[in-house]
This record gives C-alpha cells, structure tokens and sequence, in this order.
C-alpha cells in the first residue's frame, strides 16, 4: 500500500523525540546476564519504527529462524552493529527484528511493568478510561523505576504501529493479546505467569497503555522529576532547620 507521505511524517517526528535520548536513559537498567541490553533494546525499536510500521501482521507472522538466531548472536556480541546494514536487501527485516524484540522481552528477568504495580494497575482497569489514566500515572510515579521508560518507548512503538492498522493489520486489540504477558508479571506467581482469572484484564490494561501511548509515562517523567525536586527541598531545608537546633542548643550549654 502506497502511505501519504503526510502520515509517514507525522508518525516520525512524533517519535523522533521519544528516541532523542538515543538510549542513554537506560543506562541504569543493565540486567545481570547481558549489560549491552538496554542499546539491543534501543536499536530493537529503531529499527521497527523506521522500517516496520507497514509490515503486514508484524509480531505475529515470525521471522526467519537463521536469520533471526544471526542477527541475535550479532548484537550481543558487536556493539556498534547497525541493522539497518545488517539486514541491507532482506525484506523480512522487520519480521526478523520483531521476533527478536518479543524474545527480549520473554528472556529479560524482569517485566517493564514491575511486578509490584501489578494488582494496582489491574485494579485501576475496573473504571473509566480518564480515571484509569490517573491511577495508571499515580502508580508509576510511586514505583518509578528505568523500565518504565523502557515501556514509554516501547508503547510509543506499538500506538504509532497501531495507527497503521489499515496497511499492517495489527490493531491495538491484536498487539495487546501479544504484549500482555510480556509486560505484565505478578508479583507472587514469578514462575507460573499470569493466572487465568487475571489474563482478560491484563490484556484490557495493556490495550489501554497501548492506546495511551508514551504520553501516561511522558506526563509521569515530569511528575517524577517534581516529586525528586520536591524532597530534595524538603531534604536541605530539614537539614537547615537541623542545623539551627544544634547550634541553639549549643549556644544553650554555653
């Protein structure tokens, strides 16, 4: 299908932002097995929002297994390896780095959701999209933490591929049903996964941050930022007040 060039670039500047930190910001998310993950994950998404939003069934119909084993054997052991270069004339690219991306968020030990948001984030699926948003955004910022922007980025991706749907076939609804038990872990059920009783909304909830996109955790980052600086105020002025007791109270003996 031939894309308006309009939307094409509507669709990148939107997400040339959510990528200018080109990685850096998951410079304290290094998973014990393999510290090179957080730039995989970086290039991963790079790549799926250049050359992968009009990929027809993309996460669903899987990539090439042999090229998909080099490519993943590749990156974890070339750090300035370029996809795009890699995968230079193979027009299953898109497949093939999509498959690898799911097999990321399989393997990495921890969900992007922490596990401890968990029944909190399923709670909040019980009201209103303008009241889940909230609670969604209260929750993150008390539990912050770098995966969680991982996750920005990450829903970033699967909205703008969402958007798509028309030329990719991949609406909100399918990625959900695939993304649901790749970022959602409970808290006491690490090895058995996601309980029955719980999947119908944990795909709604993921259907929703789906829909959001990056803006519930765009919003959060500045919310966080003005928490840290509010207890960084409450901090120095309990230390100045501290200060003055002592020297009153020194003041007092002499």
């Amino acid at each position: 299908a031939v894309v308006p060039a309009e939307e094409l670039f509507a669709y990148k500047a939107a997400f040339d932002g959510c990528l200018a930190m080109n990685g850096t910001a998951f410079g304290t998310y290094i998973p014990p097995d393999a510290e090179n993950h957080p730039a995989v994950f970086t290039k991963l998404i790079s790549y799926l929002d250049a050359k992968g939003l009009y990929t027809n069934s993309i996460f669903i119909r899987p990539g090439q297994k042999s090229i998909v084993n080099h490519i993943k054997n590749r990156l974890s052991t070339v750090e300035s390896l370029d996809l795009s270069d890699e995968l230079a004339g193979d027009e299953n690219g898109p497949l093939d780095v999509a498959e690898i991306l799911l097999i990321y968020l399989k393997e990495n030990p921890e969900p992007l959701v922490p596990r401890i948001c968990y029944t909190q984030i399923l709670s909040a699926c019980s009201h209103p999209s303008n009241l889940f948003t909230g609670l969604t955004k209260e929750v993150f910022v008390k539990n912050w933490c770098t995966s969680l922007d991982m996750l920005r980025i990450l829903l970033g991706l699967l909205s703008r591929i969402a958007q798509c749907a028309p030329y990719n076939q991949m609406t909100s609804d399918r990625m959900a049903s695939i993304f649901a038990p790749l970022i959602f872990q409970p808290l006491d059920q690490q090895e058995a996964g996601i309980p029955m009783t719980d999947l119908r909304k944990v795909v709604e909830a993921t259907l929703r941050l789906i829909n959001l996109g990056e803006e519930v955790l765009k919003i959060t980052i500045w919310l966080v930022v003005c928490c840290l600086l509010v207890f960084e105020v409450f901090n120095y002025l309990h230390a100045t007040l501290l200060c003055f007791f002592l020297l009153w109270c020194t003041s007092l003996l002499e």
